[in-house]
């Protein structure tokens, strides 16, 4: 067994529960484990326990590698809040939408937490500048066209969709316990 540690960018929102405002954390590339409480430091203690029950019993082997290796990819984030307004046929959607994004190669990788994780490449405009804001509204807008779509009133609820006051990312460190699983290729013959 070896022990590692995750720094795991997390998303922290605040949400209302029994009319009470609690911190809500959760992966910023995935959608759970989560943990909500009412005070910001028990909420990153049971996340952490949520983590390290995620993870128990964990075998890597080359099946589930990527999900560790996702879990250990701690990027530089920059988080943003963005306003947009804009029409989607005969509604108008307007208000905050967070996006992440960091740099990889030379590329630039947006995540929308709101939009199921959502992630995509920044593209660049014929002169070769990218433009974050303009690729997030535009990714956005297709993405609430889809679901508008998808949807049988034909309406959208952009509710679900929309950034919090208060909301960001931050690194949480947990340390967990892996079973090293044995790889084909180290199988020695008799």
């Amino acid at each position: 067994m070896s022990t590692v540690t995750i720094n795991l960018p997390t998303l922290v929102l605040t949400v209302e529960i029994e009319k009470k405002q609690q911190y809500y954390l959760r992966p910023l590339f995935f959608s759970n484990p989560v943990s909500t409480d009412r005070r910001y430091e028990k909420s990153v203690s049971k996340f952490q326990k949520e983590i390290r029950h995620y993870f128990r019993g964990f075998h890597l082997g080359r099946q589930n590698s990527e999900q560790l290796l996702w879990f250990l990819f701690n990027p530089k984030i920059t988080y943003k809040r963005y306003y947009f307004s804009f029409r989607i046929g005969l509604q108008t959607i307007k208000g905050d939408f967070g996006a992440a994004y960091f740099v990889l190669q030379d590329k630039v990788f947006i995540t929308l937490p709101m939009f199921d994780n959502f992630m995509f490449i920044v593209e660049e405009n014929n002169k070769g500048k990218r433009h974050i804001e303009r690729n997030v509204q535009l990714t956005i807008e297709k993405l609430l066209r889809k679901t508008k779509k998808e949807n049988s009133n034909n309406t959208i609820d952009v509710e679900p969709y929309l950034s919090r006051k208060g909301e960001f990312v931050t690194t949480v460190a947990v340390n967990i316990t892996v079973e090293e699983g044995k790889f084909p290729f180290e199988y020695q013959r008799n």
